[in-house]
């Protein structure tokens, strides 16, 4: 089932699920008595009002109501045992900071990534994913989390605990393809990574688009960090959000490229990825962090990129300005065209 060509684009453009092994995840388990309110008290999401066998998306916040980590957290049988999927780089603090926040709560945390391994399977098929999650869930599967309201599946299809060297059980015509494919997806959907996309003491979660990712609930009970969070989402204007971006040199090509702040496309037949995605591509790409600009302004951050596609913090009132008045937004060398994912509740902004 693995994939393999010399042309990446010729299965790419007409691919309709694949799986991937996601190797930058960890696995954390909690379990205690505490360890419902621990979460409840320390997180966005309602933890409250998760329930057995499924799975919820949240964020951790420092006091100030910045950034600190991101997880996808399942929670079993009962109200003491969760599992916590983040980035592996973030272990290290995150378990830290647990250890740290919980003071005399009684909840105790174990890294279980040496047994436990995370896989995508990417599909736009409810049915099939619906069967994926089931035939896959001994120790845990969901439906992606990061599921906006409004649409019929998750961007980012099931999510699959499994023992380490245990691939998921799944249709023969589903195949393996490198996490890099699964990288480009996320990008191509909007969806931040931790520690790439969104940066530790430094990032608001409004601005990484967690509000309509089901990533923070805003009527639970208070949590660390919440009062910034809750006041912005109330009051304040997002000025700056996270948006896939269409990267390309800046010679204009012949070829037929979307326009910026255009729909991401979602193809007809049922495939996963969009035609302007480049598989293939070798383009020189920016690095992250590096400035947007138009005309000289800056109008933006770039984050992550994969083959021709990315994604990048976007001013949204300068970069359309800028758009409208036909000038070109560059990072690095590259032209850079922001792009409005389906799942974006409205458009144009009014918030």
């Amino acid at each position: 089932r693995s994939f393999s060509t010399d042309n990446p684009n010729d299965h790419v453009g007409n691919m309709k699920a694949c799986m991937s092994l996601l190797p930058n995840l960890a696995v954390l388990r909690l379990e205690g008595p505490d360890t419902a309110k621990f979460l409840q008290d320390k997180t966005t999401n309602d933890v409250a009002g998760l329930l057995p066998n499924s799975a919820l998306y949240c964020a951790w916040l420092n006091p100030k109501g910045r950034y600190l980590y991101d997880s996808v957290m399942f929670r079993q049988d009962s109200d003491a045992e969760f599992m916590l999927v983040c980035e592996a780089d973030t272990v290290p603090n995150l378990l830290r900071h647990i250890k740290i926040t919980k003071f005399r709560m009684k909840v105790d945390v174990a890294d279980i990534s040496s047994d436990v391994e995370v896989w995508s399977v990417l599909s736009r098929d409810r049915g099939l994913l619906d069967g994926v999650v089931e035939a896959n869930s001994e120790l845990a599967a969901t439906l992606d989390p990061r599921w906006p309201e409004g649409q019929p599946t998750p961007p980012l299809g099931a999510m699959l605990l499994r023992p380490k060297d245990n691939p998921p059980s799944i249709s023969s015509d589903v195949a393996e393809v490198d996490s890099s494919l699964y990288q480009a997806l996320r990008m191509v959907q909007g969806i931040p990574r931790d520690q790439v996309d969104i940066l530790r003491e430094q990032s608001f979660i409004l601005e990484a688009n967690f509000d309509w990712l089901q990533g923070v609930n805003f009527s639970k009970g208070c949590y660390l960090g919440q009062e910034l969070t809750a006041r912005s989402h109330h009051t304040g204007r997002i000025r700056k959000r996270l948006m896939p971006v269409l990267l390309g040199p800046m010679e204009e090509g012949t070829e037929q490229r979307p326009s910026a702040f255009d729909r991401v496309e979602v193809p007809a037949n049922g495939a996963l990825f969009p035609s302007y995605l480049d598989a293939s591509s070798t383009l020189d790409l920016p690095g992250e962090g590096l400035d947007i600009t138009a005309d000289g302004k800056r109008v933006g951050k770039m984050f992550g990129s994969s083959f021709n596609v990315g994604i990048a913090q976007v001013r949204i009132t300068e970069s359309l300005k800028a758009s409208e008045a036909g000038i070109t937004l560059e990072c690095g060398g590259c032209s850079v065209t922001p792009l409005v994912p389906q799942w974006w509740p409205e458009w144009p902004l009014t918030k």
